[in-house]
C-alpha cells in the first residue's frame, strides 16, 4: 500500500518568530521595532540563529506587501563587495537582471545618492511596494528570517 506521507511547514516560534503566507509560500521571521543601520541589523538577525529576510520569489516579496505594506524594512541584499553585483545574505547567491525585474522597484537599483550598497524594502512605491537601494548606515527596521521545517 502506497500512502502520500502530507508534510506541513513549521517555524522556531523561539524568539519572537513567526509564520507568515501568501499563497502557497511562507517564511519563519521577525521584525524589529527599532531602527538601525544594516550592519546592526544583520548582526542582530545572526545573534537569533537566522539572516535578513530574502526575496528570491515572487511569493517572497507577496508575503512583505500583504503582511508590511506600511513599513521599511533591511532585507538581506547588498552589493557591498562589489558595485552592482547583488548577494543574498543566506547562501551569498547573486540576485541576477531577472531577479532584480522582479523584486525591484522600477528604475531601482540606481545607486543615486552614492553608496547605496544595501537593500530595504520600500512601501512608498505603487502600485505595489518593492526593493530599492539604500545606503546601509541609514536607520531602518528590519526583518529576519529563519528556514523552515518540513513536519510529517
Amino acid at each position: 500500500m502506497n500512502r502520500e506521507k502530507e508534510v506541513y511547514v513549521a517555524c522556531d516560534l523561539s524568539d519572537g518568530f513567526q509564520l507568515v503566507t501568501s499563497g502557497t509560500t511562507s517564511a519563519c521571521v521577525w521584525v524589529s521595532t527599532n531602527m538601525t543601520n544594516y550592519f546592526f541589523a544583520r548582526n542582530s538577525c545572526r545573534g537569533k540563529s537566522a539572516y535578513l529576510y530574502t526575496v528570491k520569489t515572487i511569493g517572497k516579496l507577496e508575503i512583505l506587501q500583504k503582511n508590511y505594506d506600511s513599513t521599511s524594512l533591511w532585507v538581506g541584499l547588498n552589493d557591498i563587495d562589489v558595485e552592482n553585483v547583488f548577494r543574498w545574505e543566506d547562501d551569498n547567491t547573486i540576485c541576477d537582471s531577472t531577479c532584480r525585474g522582479q523584486v525591484f522597484a522600477q528604475g531601482e537599483p540606481n545607486n543615486e545618492y552614492d553608496e547605496e550598497d544595501c537593500v530595504h524594502y520600500y512601501n512608498s512605491y505603487r502600485p505595489s511596494p518593492f526593493l530599492n537601494d539604500k545606503n546601509c548606515f541609514t536607520n531602518l527596521a528590519y526583518i529576519c528570517e529563519k528556514p523552515l521545517f518540513n513536519m510529517y
